[in-house]
Protein backbone atom coordinates (compact mmCIF):
# COMPACT_ATOMS: atom_id res chain seq x y z
CA UNK A 1 0.00 0.00 0.00
CA UNK A 2 1.11 3.49 -1.24
CA UNK A 3 0.25 6.81 0.34
CA UNK A 4 -0.56 9.14 -3.02
CA UNK A 5 -0.23 12.66 -2.67
CA UNK A 6 -3.80 13.29 -2.62
CA UNK A 7 -3.93 11.27 0.91
CA UNK A 8 -5.29 8.17 -0.70
CA UNK A 9 -3.94 4.43 -1.06
CA UNK A 10 -2.57 2.90 -3.65
CA UNK A 11 -3.46 -0.74 -2.68
CA UNK A 12 -1.23 -3.74 -3.86
CA UNK A 13 -3.67 -6.59 -3.71
CA UNK A 14 -1.12 -9.34 -4.94
CA UNK A 15 1.03 -8.18 -1.59
CA UNK A 16 -1.88 -7.72 0.33
CA UNK A 17 -2.57 -11.55 -0.82
CA UNK A 18 0.71 -12.73 -0.03
CA UNK A 19 0.57 -10.78 3.35
CA UNK A 20 -2.59 -12.76 4.31
CA UNK A 21 -0.68 -16.14 3.36
CA UNK A 22 1.95 -15.52 5.65
CA UNK A 23 0.00 -13.96 8.64
CA UNK A 24 -2.06 -17.17 8.27
CA UNK A 25 0.73 -19.61 8.23
CA UNK A 26 1.76 -17.83 11.37
CA UNK A 27 -1.18 -18.57 13.18
CA UNK A 28 -1.09 -22.52 11.67
CA UNK A 29 2.70 -22.12 13.41
CA UNK A 30 1.56 -20.48 16.44
CA UNK A 31 -1.12 -23.44 17.34
CA UNK A 32 0.49 -26.12 16.11
CA UNK A 33 3.31 -24.83 18.77
CA UNK A 34 1.43 -24.10 21.61
CA UNK A 35 2.26 -26.95 23.95
CA UNK A 36 5.75 -25.59 23.57
CA UNK A 37 5.47 -21.79 24.73
CA UNK A 38 9.33 -21.17 24.80
CA UNK A 39 9.90 -22.11 21.13
CA UNK A 40 6.49 -20.10 20.12
CA UNK A 41 7.94 -16.75 22.05
CA UNK A 42 11.59 -17.17 19.94
CA UNK A 43 9.50 -17.38 16.67
CA UNK A 44 6.68 -14.42 17.83
CA UNK A 45 9.74 -12.13 19.56
CA UNK A 46 12.07 -12.75 15.83
CA UNK A 47 8.85 -11.85 13.60
CA UNK A 48 8.16 -8.96 15.78
CA UNK A 49 11.80 -7.59 15.20
CA UNK A 50 10.94 -8.17 11.68
CA UNK A 51 7.73 -5.98 12.07
CA UNK A 52 9.72 -3.01 13.86
CA UNK A 53 11.94 -2.46 10.37
CA UNK A 54 8.93 -2.01 8.54
CA UNK A 55 7.84 0.24 11.07
CA UNK A 56 4.98 -1.60 11.76
CA UNK A 57 3.17 0.35 14.80
CA UNK A 58 1.58 -1.57 18.44
CA UNK A 59 -2.09 0.04 17.68
CA UNK A 60 -1.64 -1.70 14.58
CA UNK A 61 -2.75 -5.04 16.50
CA UNK A 62 -6.46 -3.29 17.77
CA UNK A 63 -7.50 -3.50 14.11
CA UNK A 64 -5.88 -6.75 13.45
CA UNK A 65 -7.97 -8.81 16.02
CA UNK A 66 -11.49 -7.07 15.03
CA UNK A 67 -10.16 -8.35 11.58
CA UNK A 68 -9.33 -12.07 12.37
CA UNK A 69 -12.62 -12.04 14.72
CA UNK A 70 -14.70 -10.70 11.37
CA UNK A 71 -12.57 -13.26 9.38
CA UNK A 72 -13.20 -16.50 11.97
CA UNK A 73 -17.20 -15.32 12.14
CA UNK A 74 -17.57 -15.90 8.54
CA UNK A 75 -15.69 -18.96 8.30
CA UNK A 76 -17.23 -20.46 11.64
CA UNK A 77 -20.49 -18.82 11.32
CA UNK A 78 -22.67 -20.36 14.16
CA UNK A 79 -19.60 -22.67 15.73
CA UNK A 80 -18.10 -19.09 16.93
CA UNK A 81 -19.49 -18.93 20.58
CA UNK A 82 -18.74 -16.67 22.96
CA UNK A 83 -16.28 -19.85 24.75
CA UNK A 84 -14.64 -19.93 20.99
CA UNK A 85 -14.13 -16.22 20.36
CA UNK A 86 -12.80 -16.13 23.82
CA UNK A 87 -10.40 -18.83 23.14
CA UNK A 88 -9.42 -17.30 19.81
CA UNK A 89 -9.00 -13.83 21.60
CA UNK A 90 -6.58 -15.61 24.33
CA UNK A 91 -4.20 -16.97 21.55
CA UNK A 92 -4.33 -13.47 19.69
CA UNK A 93 -3.65 -11.69 22.88
CA UNK A 94 -0.36 -14.13 23.56
CA UNK A 95 0.90 -13.84 19.72
CA UNK A 96 0.66 -10.24 19.56
CA UNK A 97 2.21 -9.78 23.39
CA UNK A 98 5.42 -11.79 21.46
CA UNK A 99 5.46 -9.77 18.54
CA UNK A 100 5.28 -6.54 20.49
CA UNK A 101 8.27 -7.78 22.80
CA UNK A 102 9.95 -8.54 19.66
CA UNK A 103 9.42 -5.19 18.15
CA UNK A 104 10.25 -3.35 21.13
CA UNK A 105 13.53 -5.12 21.59
CA UNK A 106 14.50 -4.40 17.89
CA UNK A 107 13.59 -0.78 18.07
CA UNK A 108 15.18 -0.37 21.54
CA UNK A 109 18.72 -2.26 19.68
CA UNK A 110 18.05 0.53 17.11
CA UNK A 111 18.14 3.49 19.32
CA UNK A 112 20.62 2.51 20.64
CA UNK A 113 22.84 2.40 17.66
Amino acid sequence: MTLRDDGKYDWDLDGLQRHANLVMQGLEAAIDNLDDSRVLSLILNDLGRKHARYQVQEEMFDKLWESLRFGLKQALGDHMTRDTSDAWFAVFKFISRQIITGMRQQRSVTNSS
